[in-house]
């Protein structure tokens, strides 16, 4: 089982959020890096945790959407999280931007995983922590 969400954009556009205007009518912060690929990166991660939450708080709501996708579930949406948010923390200390914050939310999810799955694929984060995937 493919556990990371790759085809992002994709996934943006079916689910209804293709900009980041969109994203941010949810309340979410975006900063704007002058980087391309770190915002791109940062719109990703927050885009997965308004996937989160929609799986978790409003799946009625979304039924038809997740219901077409069996994919989606919460651990492929976790552990995509942590690959998008681990690229962006990747590319913050390229530029040396403080990737603290990108840091812990990457403790975050892995509590987050291991409460959801109450096992987390180590040899999946160990390659993701070294751009293997």
């Amino acid at each position: 089982m493919n556990l990371i969400i790759k085809n992002i954009d994709e996934l943006k556009q079916q689910f209804g959020y293709e900009t980041i205007e969109q994203i941010q009518k949810e309340e979410y912060v975006l900063t704007d890096y002058g980087d391309s690929l770190l915002n791109g990166y940062q719109e990703n991660v927050i885009f997965l945790e308004i996937l989160r939450n929609a799986l978790h708080w409003d799946f009625e709501k979304y039924a038809d959407f997740f219901l077409s996708r069996p994919e989606i579930k919460k651990e492929s949406v976790l552990y995509s999280e942590y690959y998008w948010n681990h690229c962006w923390i990747e590319r913050a200390k390229e530029l040396s931007v403080n990737a603290g914050n990108g840091e812990e939310w990457e403790f975050w999810l892995i509590e987050q995983i291991d409460h959801c799955e109450n096992i987390i694929d180590c040899d999946l984060l160990e390659k993701l922590q070294n751009n293997e995937i």
